[in-house]
């Protein structure tokens, strides 16, 4: 025997079945990524004024003293970059002849 649904009852049924549809699709759709980063502690020595002087400089700019470390690290590292920057361009512009020798004072002439 067949039970005899109402016109609502089956809009409702369709209804939630289009929503659990959808559901599926967006958790087929969904991919989860996570990103690590990776930092490495390390251990630095310093005078202790000092420390307490850096943290209310770091303090100062609403800034951890860890952060302000990061920030200089990473300025300090990249300085590497501009030095290989520099020999690579005076090996370029090897071959440029002054024609003459300067001396100091000349080459300090303004």
């Amino acid at each position: 025997m067949m039970a005899v649904m109402s016109e609502t009852d089956l809009s409702f049924m369709v209804a939630r079945a289009i929503d659990i549809i959808e559901l599926v699709l967006i958790s087929v759709r969904t991919v989860l990524v996570y990103t690590y980063v990776v930092m490495k502690n390390i251990t630095l020595s310093a005078d202790e004024t000092l420390i307490e002087q850096a943290r209310l400089v770091a303090q100062s700019q609403h800034k951890t003293l860890n952060v302000v470390f990061r920030e200089w690290l990473a300025s300090f590292a990249a300085q590497s970059g501009n030095a290989q920057e520099v020999d690579a361009l005076m090996r370029r512009l090897r071959h440029v002849d002054a024609g003459q020798h300067f001396t100091r004072d000349e080459m300090n002439e303004r």
